[in-house]
C-alpha cells in the first residue's frame, strides 16, 4: 500500500506529496480520535473530518472539488472552534458552580463550628430565617 501511496503522482493543488500526507491525516485522526474518546468533545470530531478531507485534493485536481473542500473545511473549522468555545463556557460554569458550592458547604461548616452546633442541625438558621410575620404554616395568601 505504501509503495502505491509514494509512487502517486502530486497533483498541483495538493499541499505535500501524497505519503507524507497520507502519514499526517493518519496521526492527526489517531490524535484528534482519543482526545474525542478521553474529553467527549465534538470540536476534536469536526477536526478529524477538516484534516481528513484534505486527502480530496491527492485524488482530483477540478477546480469544482478544490472549491468545495475549501469551504467544507472553513465551515469544519469554524464548528469546531464555535464548539471549543461553547464547551470551555460550560466546563468553567460547571467548575464555577462545584467550586460555589464547596465554599457554601465549608462556610456552613465553619458557622456550625462557630455555634458549637453539628451541621447534620436542621434548625441551624432557624434565628436567621425570613418569615412574612405570618406564624401559621398555611400557605393561603392574603388576596387584596
Amino acid at each position: 500500500m505504501f509503495g502505491m501511496l509514494s509512487s502517486a503522482k502530486t497533483l498541483a493543488n495538493a499541499p505535500m506529496p501524497m505519503l507524507p500526507h497520507f502519514i499526517f491525516c493518519i496521526i492527526a485522526t489517531l490524535v484528534f480520535g482519543a482526545q474525542y474518546i478521553r474529553k467527549r468533545s465534538n470540536y476534536y470530531i469536526y477536526l478529524i473530518i477538516a484534516v481528513d478531507l484534505t486527502l480530496i485534493t491527492q485524488f482530483f485536481e477540478q477546480d469544482m472539488v478544490i472549491i468545495a473542500a475549501f469551504v467544507g473545511e472553513v465551515i469544519l473549522l469554524i464548528m469546531a472552534a464555535v464548539s471549543a468555545i461553547t464547551t470551555k463556557r460550560a466546563l468553567a460554569a460547571e467548575q464555577a458552580k462545584a467550586e460555589k458550592e464547596a465554599a457554601m458547604a465549608e462556610g456552613a461548616q465553619a458557622r456550625a463550628e462557630l455555634t458549637g452546633k453539628s451541621s447534620d442541625d436542621s434548625d441551624e438558621f432557624d434565628e436567621y430565617a425570613v418569615t412574612d410575620g405570618d406564624d401559621d404554616d398555611s400557605d393561603d395568601d392574603d388576596d387584596f
